[in-house]
């Protein structure tokens, strides 16, 4: 399998499934008390497209389209880890009240791919 060239750009993909409908997992990711709760501290957001979010570990950003309960898309900015990421998330249902969480975040910087990837 060929390697990327050491500066191309990187995407990310994730796929997961979580118990709680799309209402809730959408909630869960794009409010603040419930995103403080699971992944950032002390997150703020301005829940618009348009609007900022912003947290204590540093990282910022702007919505770029928010759909709910069907996804979110926003930048991801932080200069220590993933400056000029864009990051999409879609919520699916599936039959038993749970959801697919499908999130992609592209591109991602060189470095930060070998940290996230543990590759050389």
């Amino acid at each position: 399998m060929a390697r990327p060239r050491e500066n191309s750009p990187r995407s990310l993909r994730q796929v997961r499934e979580v118990k709680a409908p799309p209402p809730r997992a959408y909630a869960a990711f794009t409010e603040p008390e419930h995103v403080s709760r699971w992944f950032m501290t002390e997150a703020e957001a301005d829940l618009r497209v348009g609007g900022r979010y912003k947290n204590a570990d540093g990282d910022t950003g702007e919505y770029l389209a928010l759909d709910p309960p069907n996804q979110v898309a926003f930048t991801w900015e932080n200069p220590t880890h993933c400056p000029g990421t864009r990051v999409t998330v879609t919520f699916k249902p599936l039959a038993d009240d749970s959801s697919t969480v499908l999130e992609t975040g592209e591109p991602i910087p060189h470095e930060a791919w070998l940290e996230r990837s543990g590759s050389e």
